[in-house]
């Protein structure tokens, strides 16, 4: 992962010593074939070992030769050049990847130390180990209480009973308790304490979680300070054997290897055969050592794996019982499904259209909703024979007075029932006797007719306001079946498909990787603008920063690094923005689009030569450029 950054981060060095190869050698020259060998982008320490050895020896047959040429001492200072940026570049990523495990495992103990239910899982995991350390220290200290004692098997029950009661009995309950949690501990607790806080192995294990992870972040604070002084040595301008010293002082400052009177090549074959593979081979064992990285992938699994034989076992169980039911609730989905897209979905959408085919119809029409056309005409014919008859009788109308005739009946088609109503007010007079005559009856009848035909008028309203709304009632009744049907096809399309906002938070590594970046770049602001300590100089100031403080920036750049390269376009058109419809098209077409735009920012933030306050400005165009972009 550190290779993409050391190689960015080195390349500047071998750029600005091309004039020691720019002279013409002879292509048959030994030093030639050994410089070309080296015309790799990464040489690992083995390799560098193997070519300062053949310098090495290079040398001494020139000196029993006693020949010295220019030419080869040019060739010789360009491969202890590239010897010295590999093996820079070589301790570069060393101090990296050992900081970004220390980092990886202090961020593992976070996550399990901020959850009760984490360090409960996490206490049942290493249980096992937790309970076999305990009978290793209780047999070891019955061997040690009892000496003459060769093998506890040689022992009956009883007697092993009673000599580990014994043995028991002299053992301090702090033993139990540093043997169970070997990690120093804040809390101190007597047996009366274990017995009364039943929760105490909880937070005994929180605080081991603690514990590991405040010693890993204080181990990665110092790989992270020898790093930023490896980093600050590129910004010096000084000679192969110089940086070769600085390194041996930076990588080994107790050592005893007398840098000032050793040769470059002593120095390079020094440091690639002793001090980097003693500092790569001793990480770590030195972190299992003090019980720092996070259990074994096999104790992890240890409790799902006991448990995954009796629940298969049961799930298989219980799919072989319940065989009928799940049928039966399998058929009873059909039939469902199936009576809701008949039933609520294909009839009313026939509905629907026979409507519109039929148009809205209306009284004469069709037929109505409420009502029949011709029983309102019924209704109305009898009401105009109705009060004819009465007039021919009571009024007086002649028969044959065919014009008198088809005026009433005109006014009883309208409603006008001025005549009628005088002869049923005059019935009113004298009720008994009208009533007798009949008159009074006729009357009555004749009104109620007249209300009922008003009934059918109003109804009939009604129906041609129905009518022509029918449609819109359609459409209602359909609504629910089809909003339904819409909610049930999105999900099933957003499962097995990709729809656009789905792929707006699957850009650029999905909103993890997107988060992960935004917390580099929120820890790289954060140390830029955090107050300066031992004299590192005051906010704002062009000075460089402390050690620590590069270095903590360059492990977020380095994976920030590595995100632009796997998850942002080299394209110039990068995608959409955070509505997901437009492109956006950055001004850098010429290196590379976004990708090389971005990487283009993060060597500003990787050069040592700018201070603080460069940087922070480099950050806040970072947040200007990439945070919508990003999701930031």
């Amino acid at each position: 992962m550190a290779s993409d950054f050391v190689l960015s981060f080195t390349t500047p060095l071998l750029q600005g010593k091309d004039h020691f190869t720019s002279t013409t050698v002879p292509t048959d020259s030994p030093l030639s074939a050994l410089l070309a060998s080296l015309d790799k982008p990464h040489l690992t320490t083995k390799e560098i070992a193997n070519a300062a050895e053949a310098l090495q020896k290079h040398d001494e047959g020139l000196s029993a030769l006693a020949q010295v040429d220019q030419q080869n001492e040019l060739l010789k200072q360009a491969i202890v050049i590239k010897l010295t940026v590999a093996l820079y570049a070589d301790a570069l990523e060393m101090q990296i990847q050992q900081s970004l495990e220390m980092e990886n495992e202090a961020q593992w103990w976070a996550d399990v130390e901020r959850s009760k239910k984490n360090v409960a899982w996490y206490l049942l995991q290493t249980l096992p180990r937790r309970l076999a350390d305990l009978f290793t220290t209780i047999v070891q200290h019955i061997h040690a209480q009892n000496p003459q004692i060769g093998s506890l098997r040689s022992l009956s029950v009883s007697s092993l009973v009673e000599t580990t009661r014994a043995s028991l009995g002299t053992i301090r309950p702090g033993v139990f308790l540093s043997t169970v949690f070997p990690q120093p501990l804040s809390v101190l607790s007597s047996a009366q304490v274990w017995r009364r806080n039943l929760l105490l192995p909880l937070e005994l294990a929180q605080q081991e979680c603690k514990y590991n992870r405040l010693k890993l972040e204080k181990l990665r604070d110092e790989r992270a300070t020898t790093l930023g002084e490896l980093a600050l040595l590129r910004g010096r301008k000084q000679k192969a054997d110089e940086l070769l010293q600085q390194l041996l002082l930076v990588l080994s400052p107790d050592s005893n290897f007398t840098s000032s009177t050793q040769s470059p090549v002593d120095l390079v074959q020094h440091l690639s055969t002793t001090i980097l593979p003693s500092l790569s081979t001793s990480h770590h064992p030195s972190l299992q050592a003090q019980n720092l990285l996070r259990p074994s992938r096999l104790t992890q699994l240890w409790p799902k794996l006991l448990l995954i034989p009796p629940l298969t076992i049961y799930a298989i169980h219980l799919a072989y019982t319940t065989t009928p039911v799940i049928a039966a609730f399998l058929q009873d989905a059909k039939e469902t499904t199936e009576a809701f897209i008949q039933g609520w979905l294909v009839e009313p959408l026939k509905d629907v259209l026979r409507t519109i085919r039929a148009g809205s119809g209306g009284i004469e029409g069709d037929g109505g909703v409420i009502v029949r056309p011709e029983g309102v005409r019924a209704d109305m014919d009898s009401l105009e024979r109705m009060a004819v008859s009465l007039a021919v009788d009571v009024l007086g109308y002649d028969p044959t007075d065919t014009a008198r005739i088809n005026l009433l009946r005109e006014q009883v088609r309208v409603g006008d029932l001025t005549d009628i109503m005088r002869v049923y007010e005059e019935d009113m007079r004298s009720p008994v006797t009208s009533a007798i005559r009949g008159r009074l009856v006729r009357g009555i009848l004749l009104q109620v007719q007249k209300a009922k035909v008003d009934i059918d008028q109003t109804l009939t309203g009604i129906d041609r306001l129905l009518k022509s709304q029918e449609l819109t009632f359609a459409f209602v009744g359909v609504a629910p079946a089809l909003g339904i049907t819409y909610f049930v096809l999105g999900a099933l399309r957003r499962a097995l498909f990709l729809d656009d906002m789905d792929r707006a938070q699957r850009r650029y590594g999905g909103a993890a990787r997107r988060g992960e970046a935004w917390a580099d770049m929120r820890r790289i602001e954060r140390t830029l603008i955090r107050q300066p300590k031992n004299g590192e100089a005051a906010e704002g100031s062009e000075s460089a920063l402390s050690p620590l403080s590069t270095g903590l920036v360059l492990l977020s750049l380095t994976r920030l690094r590595a995100y632009a390269k796997t998850y942002l376009p080299e394209s110039s058109k990068a995608g959409s923005g955070e509505s997901g419809k437009k492109a956006v098209k950055h001004g850098y077409p010429q290196l590379g689009g976004m990708r090389a735009a971005f990487l283009e920012d993060l060597s500003d933030l990787e050069d040592p030569s700018l201070g603080r306050h460069a940087k922070m400005r480099v950050v806040e165009r970072m947040w200007r450029s990439w945070g919508k972009e990003l999701g930031w």
